[in-house]
């Protein structure tokens, strides 16, 4: 066995495994050194099973691998597969030298053991008479195929038949190999050489193994069906957040068009908060938070007609304790967020209202700024309503709210307190912006405001506060006003 061709296709951060794998056979004759890697497949990576076997160090065959299997899919990012153990186990094998004819020179291993005979009786006997009748046709064309190859080796598995009657699966590996004394002699001088090797433990693993897989494509199938009953969108993504699982309604949240990462789902400028909601799901893993672990993000949708969406995100654990994964549920959310929407906003005006001014001034002073509250009360405006109606009262309110609005930067923000009152809020409270804010308060004041047949001149009060250590929103609005 070539162990840098093995390298090669053994993933970067496994290929110390394999190394330390080859050296215990080495150093344990007789011992099957059984490894799990990552080996590039196509253009993936996928868990291998290799095992690898000392001969005694036999002139042709030194150390050689018996097999390797593909066991599943693997992540290429993280460490290596969980059972990427090296161990070793005693193994049940026979080497055969044997005539280009195939008939059985010499023999060693555990011949006994293996195929239930002793030594001298399978010399002068040829190697063919060992498998089962109805295998001996693919036996020779392997053996045909040597033949041909000198040099090549050529691996099959046959069930061969013991003298009391039983039969064990093995796998055989044949090699045609020159005259060691004159290796250009004569091809009828050769030799065959027939490595044996129970491989009844293996199948038994690979079976199990099948019937695993076939239970889990079951439960996939069954998860996928009931995924499809669920009136929320259900997806699986990997630690990445790459989608790898979503049904029909998760899709159809999405626009009806494939999803290849989760933060696809958001708005650009929304994106972050995805992003962030999944790594705080995989810190709720990786510090044991208690509970669910269920991270709940709402952003807005990167649909072009817009609405929000909320993810509930976690990430569940395997057996080893890292992460599995993603798992989750997607959630039209447009309808509540309106209602919050609405909640927050004056309905007269399209300011925000008292709420989302408590909110505001809360979330900067918590965010340790500084917020400056000034507080607009309207003078005389219940003339307007007695002399002429509510109705141009509203109207009123309304242009003062739109000239407020226009006179504000983006560290202000103008909201409707309740009746005749206003208030700005500053989350730059310096002396140059707030006496700017000042002058803008009184310069789109100072003009008429003509509505229906009516001409009203405004005019306010104004007061300023400055938020201090320890207060609340009521504290500093109190001030204000």
């Amino acid at each position: 066995a070539d162990l840098g061709r093995e390298l090669h296709t053994v993933h970067p951060l496994d290929r110390t495994r394999i190394v330390a794998a080859w050296r215990r056979a080495r150093d344990h004759p007789g011992e099957v050194v059984e490894v799990r890697a990552r080996s590039s497949v196509d253009d993936g990576w996928a868990e291998a099973r290799q095992r690898f076997l000392n001969l005694h160090g036999h002139p042709e065959l030194a150390v050689f691998c018996i097999f390797t299997d593909q066991l599943s899919p693997a992540d290429p990012t993280g460490a290596a597969p969980d059972t990427a153990t090296v161990h070793g186990t005693s193994a049940r094998w026979v080497l055969i030298h044997a005539s280009l004819m195939g008939g059985v020179e010499s023999v060693e291993g555990t011949i006994e053991e293996l195929l239930g005979v002793r030594t001298a009786s399978l010399v002068g006997t040829f190697a063919i008479d060992l498998v089962l009748p109805a295998g001996r046709g693919s036996a020779l064309a392997i053996f045909a195929a040597v033949i041909r190859q000198p040099g090549r080796a050529v691996s099959a598995e046959h069930r061969l038949r013991r003298p009391d009657g039983s039969t064990l699966w093995v796998e055989s590996t044949l090699l045609l190999t020159p005259p060691p004394a004159h290796p250009s002699g004569r091809p009828e001088d050769s030799t065959l050489v027939v490595l044996i090797v129970d491989a009844t433990e293996r199948r038994a693993q690979e079976a199990a193994l099948q019937a695993s897989r076939e239970e889990a494509r079951g439960l996939a199938e069954e998860f996928r069906l009931l995924a499809e009953e669920v009136p929320s969108g259900v997806f699986r993504a990997d630690i990445g957040g790459h989608v790898q699982f979503a049904n029909s309604h998760f899709v159809e949240l999405a626009g009806g068009r494939p999803v290849a990462h989760l933060a696809d789902l958001a708005h650009p400028t929304d994106r972050d908060r995805v992003e962030a909601a999944r790594l705080e799901a995989l810190r709720h893993h990786a510090d044991g938070h208690p509970g669910d672990g269920i991270v709940t993000v709402e952003f807005r949708s990167a649909l072009p007609e817009g609405g929000s969406r909320s993810l509930r995100v976690r990430a569940p654990r395997r057996a080893s304790g890292l992460p599995s994964g993603l798992i989750g549920v997607l959630t039209d959310s447009t309808p509540t967020a309106q209602l919050r929407e609405e909640a927050r906003t004056d309905p007269l005006t399209g300011l925000r209202n008292r709420t989302a001014l408590d909110d505001l001034i809360e979330a900067a002073i918590g965010a340790g700024l500084g917020v400056a509250v000034m507080f607009i009360d309207l003078d005389h405006f219940k003339e307007v309503n007695d002399a002429h109606g509510h109705h141009a009262g509203d109207a009123v309110l309304q242009i003062v709210a739109k000239r407020l609005r226009g006179c504000t930067r983006p560290t202000e923000m103008v909201t409707r307190y309740g009746g005749d009152e206003f208030v700005i809020v500053s989350t730059d409270p310096t002396a140059d912006t707030l006496e700017s804010l000042t002058g803008r308060v009184h310069g789109v004041l100072a003009h008429p405001i003509h509505v229906d047949g009516l001409l009203w001149q405004p005019a306010a009060s104004l007061g300023l506060a400055l938020s201090a250590p320890g207060d609340g929103p009521a504290d500093v609005l109190r001030r204000a006003d």
